[in-house]
């Protein structure tokens, strides 16, 4: 529909000019800004939220798989143990048989080193500990008298030991697995043992060696019952005490095999699972540095943004032209009205508009919708700012906002501060699951308690605050009373009741500021707590 102009210019000439400004933004440019930034956020969420989730399934995956890996190391150096033992008993019995035979002694000794090539030397010991006979007899210790307590343990228990590692009188540094020796009348004779020289090539690290170090940076390292280091990549570790290491401290635990996350000595975040070998007690880590899962995650994350990338951009461009359409209405009505002052005012013609106001109507749909979303969220978040999440009560900080607010105002208030009698016993017997289902009771109890107006507030802990807007310390005194009847009485998540301290304060009677009210109800809790614990004490200014 053509309009002429020419007829209002009377009524137009009335209308003062306002300030001149810049054109500003086009609507089509803010809507595709909006959509567009809706798109690259809605993609960011959706990123960061496949990032979480990759990250905690490639550390899980990778627990996994250093546990398998420490398993399979435990089973293979349990069968060697066991092949050992094995080897050990037939020794034994051969020189039970030829004891006074110092030929065929050596000729078993040696025979037990070379066939195998379990142990880097073998021995014969009598029952007073001399050394009887050595392969290689290069050790140059027959005849000697050992005395280190590992020899003594074995000697004394009669059975098989694999000992904690030792210096031996060679100087090497040792672990000694031992089978005792008896003869045909069960008479105790002595021991034959095999040792490994932890320090130098043995059997173990020869396996450890090849098995050990794995992909993205994963290694695995043994240690004995006490922590001390009896194979690690680096040989030069051989021999450390780690027990202060948090895997090791699990191990040590007697725990058969687990995982976790944790930070090492050198502030490394570490990704370790451990098995233990049932025969010596000793622990099998298998372990990968934390920032490898991240590279991972990170190169996961980046083939999906290369893939998602087309995509974004077909959206985009496809959400600009929606907008312009959408828009395209309002810009013929904006493009008349920036031209109209320079146009030949009788020759301008008022755009033909169609289906104008609903575009108009459906566009401001849109954005009331959008909104109202987005307010729901923030009402939503600022909610959970103020709110415990555990008792649904409100928080400290939203107790601080209204306590500033009604110290300001000079608004008369009570103020009853809780804490819960022996609730580290609750935790330690019943466990932090049925501890925080008495938290939650506490709560309901409070609330049943109170009027509307009133605040209730979980501090912190087992300790909980109400606030008692225009009631004076009597009353606040009845309602902490009633309080802790209430839990006095009442059978709880537990089975059994839990009691209540209670310290009663007031504004301004008590206090000048909320800080000083603080202290002086804490001090009224103490004085309740002294006295022996459930019971409600009124802050007096006399006692302070």
């Amino acid at each position: 529909m053509k309009v002429r102009i020419g007829a209002r210019l009377l009524a137009l000439e009335r209308i003062k000019p306002g300030k001149e400004c810049r054109h500003g933004f086009r609507l089509s440019f803010l809507v595709s800004l909006l959509v567009g930034l809706s798109i690259i956020l809605a993609l960011g969420i959706s990123i960061w939220a496949v990032y979480q989730t990759e990250q905690t399934s490639f550390r899980e995956r990778t627990l996994e798989l250093n546990k398998i890996n420490s398993q399979r190391l435990a089973n293979t150096t349990s069968s060697l143990f066991q092949s050992m033992r094995e080897s050990l008993v037939l020794t034994a019995g051969a020189l039970a048989k030829h004891i006074k035979d110092n030929e065929e002694v050596q000729y078993h000794l040696d025979l037990l080193k070379a066939s195998t090539n379990n142990f880097n030397s073998t021995m014969f010991v009598d029952q007073t500990g001399t050394v009887i006979a050595t392969s290689p007899s290069s050790l140059n210790v027959t005849g000697k008298k050992l005395t280190s307590n590992e020899i003594k343990q074995a000697l004394n228990k009669r059975v098989p030991l694999i000992s904690e590692p030792y210096k031996a009188i060679t100087g090497n540094y040792i672990v000694l697995i031992s089978q005792p020796i008896f003869n045909k009348n069960a008479e105790y004779i002595g021991l034959t043992a095999g040792t490994i020289y932890l320090a130098e090539k043995n059997v173990f690290k020869e396996i450890l060696e090849k098995d050990s170090k794995g992909l993205n940076g994963s290694y695995s390292y043994v240690v004995d019952h006490s922590g001390t280091l009896l194979y690690h990549p680096d040989p030069t570790r051989v021999g450390e005490n780690i027990s202060y290491n948090a895997v090791v401290k699990l191990i040590m635990s007697s725990q058969e095999s687990g995982g976790l996350e944790f930070i090492n000595a050198k502030g490394e975040g570490m990704l370790s699972s451990f098995v233990l070998v049932p025969e010596s007690g000793w622990g099998v880590v298998t372990q990968t540095p934390s920032v490898e899962t991240l590279n991972l995650t990170r190169k996961s994350i980046q083939k999906i943004i290369i893939y998602a990338l087309p995509f974004v951009i077909v959206l985009l461009l496809l959400a600009w032209w929606m907008s312009t359409k959408i828009a395209n209405p309002l810009t013929l009505l904006a493009r008349f009205a920036r031209n109209f002052s320079s146009a030949v005012q009788e020759n301008a013609v008022f755009p033909e508009i169609k289906h104008w106001n609903y575009e108009a109507n459906e566009l401001n749909k849109a954005i009331v919708r959008a909104v109202n979303v987005l307010q729901e969220r923030v009402e939503h978040f600022t909610l959970e700012s103020q709110t415990d999440a555990l008792t649904g009560l409100m928080n400290r900080r939203s107790i601080d906002s209204y306590l500033d607010i009604w110290v300001e105002q000079q608004v008369p208030f009570s103020i009853i501060l809780l804490d819960l009698d022996f609730f580290k016993e609750v935790n330690d017997s019943h466990g932090h699951l049925m501890g925080d289902e008495v938290l939650k009771f506490v709560a309901g109890v409070m609330l049943s308690e109170v009027r509307p107006e009133d605040l209730c507030c979980r501090f912190g802990g087992e300790e909980f605050v109400l606030l008692l807007p225009r009631i004076h310390l009597d009353i606040a005194y009845k309602v902490a009373e009633r309080i802790r009847l209430r839990m006095e009485l009442s059978s709880n998540p537990i089975g059994r009741p839990v009691t209540l301290s209670l310290g009663v304060a007031a504004f301004p009677d008590s206090a000048d500021t909320s800080i000083q009210l603080f202290e002086r109800v804490d001090q009224a809790l103490y004085r309740a707590k002294q006295k022996g614990r459930n019971q409600t004490a009124i802050y007096e200014t006399d006692v302070e």
